[in-house]
Parts: structure tokens; sequence; C-alpha cells
């Protein structure tokens, strides 16, 4: 959900940071790679999608660690498989929170696409990532601000994170 999401992405980051990291490999596969996408451009947020893909941002930026995605092109489906065999710790049930989200409908709606049309999320991928060196120079003009309240990097004065922060407060 946006409220997990968000924190843990600060944390990560922030923490990337600390360890001197130069990427974080993340466990993202091709089904939440269809969800954000399909949320991003039903919410017409097409510079977001500019800074999703396999491996993320639009340009070198020193307060982010970049993702990359090594699952990017694997069904959910043949990751948990795949953990279940090894044995992995995993959580493999949704979070309690995220069950009535925007997010758990789209994926429903998708899911209905690909019994529907097998195949369909990875060419909706594939198709994406077609676009995405055009979406990056397109969106690589933007500056990036600081948060005024916990300075790490920001699309505005306060970053989503002091904002939910303060929300829940």
């Amino acid at each position: 959900c946006t409220i997990c999401g968000v924190i843990r992405r600060r944390i990560l980051n922030k923490n990337g940071r600390l360890l001197k990291m130069t990427k974080i490999v993340t466990g993202h596969n091709l089904d939440d790679e269809t969800q954000t996408l399909m949320m991003n451009y039903i919410r017409g947020d097409i510079s977001c999608m500019a800074r999703t893909g396999p491996k993320t941002g639009i340009k070198h930026e020193e307060m982010f660690v970049q993702r990359v995605k090594p699952l990017f092109f694997c069904l959910e489906e043949e990751v948990r498989r795949y953990s279940q065999i090894r044995d992995f710790p995993v959580q493999y049930e949704p979070c309690p929170c995220s069950l009535d989200s925007y997010r758990t409908e789209v994926k429903k709606y998708l899911d209905e696409l690909e019994t529907e049309s097998p195949g369909m999320k990875m060419q909706m991928v594939k198709g994406f990532i077609e676009l995405v060196p055009n979406l990056k120079k397109q969106y690589m003009t933007g500056s990036i601000d600081t948060c005024k309240i916990c300075g790490e990097p920001s699309s505005g004065k306060t970053c989503r994170a002091c904002t939910i922060i303060k929300m829940l407060n």
C-alpha cells in the first residue's frame, strides 16, 4: 500500500546511502510491474512511469540509491513456487491492510486479463520497455529538491514520507 511503500522506500534509500551502496536489488516481479504501470497510466502519471523499469531512476542522483529488479520478467507465481521449493522464509499472505487497496483491484483486473489472454502481462511490460528511453529523455529535466523536514530527496518541499508521518501523528 502507499503508506508502507513510501516508508519502506525511504528506509531502503537512506540506509543504502549510509552503507555506501550503489544499487539495491528488489524482488519486484512481472505482476508487480504490470500493476504499477497500469496504476500510473490510469492516474496519468507518466513521469512516474519514466522512473520505473528493470533499473529505476531517470538520471543519476547522488541522494538516490538505484534499484535493480532481476525478477522483472518473472511471474509472481513462478517466484512463489521457487521460494517455496527452496524453503525461503517468505510471507506469502497479502498484508491485511492492502486487501481493499487500489493495487489489489488493479491486480484482480490484470489477473483476469492474463487468464483470458495468457502472456498479456509480458507483452504489456515488453511494450513499455520500448518506451522507456524516450520517457527518460522527456522527463530528465526536472530537479530534485530536499525535504525541509528530513533532508531526504523530494519532488517538492516536503517528501511523501514526512507528509504521511505527519498525517498519522
